[in-house]
């Protein structure tokens, strides 16, 4: 087995300021948003990173900051 690292995750959903909400769309529905407030954002990463945990994935989904996040899990033998 030798040094094995176990993962726990958890997902956040935040409302965030925009700027600008500026909203942009191709034709396979892949839409864009601009000018995120770069506070808020700083503030979400800086909030889950005290507690541990290391971004994976970050987005923005109907006026929502989703992020994955991940932390090593303690395991017990």
């Amino acid at each position: 087995m030798g040094n094995e690292e176990f993962w726990e995750y958890h997902i956040t959903r935040d409302r965030i300021e925009l700027k600008e909400p500026i909203i942009e769309c191709d034709m396979k529905g892949v839409c864009l948003v601009h000018e995120p407030v770069e506070e808020e954002v700083i503030r979400v990463l800086n909030r889950e990173g005290e507690d541990g945990w290391e971004l994976v994935e970050l987005a923005y989904h109907q006026g929502e900051l989703v992020c994955i996040w991940k932390k090593p899990k303690e395991v017990i033998i």
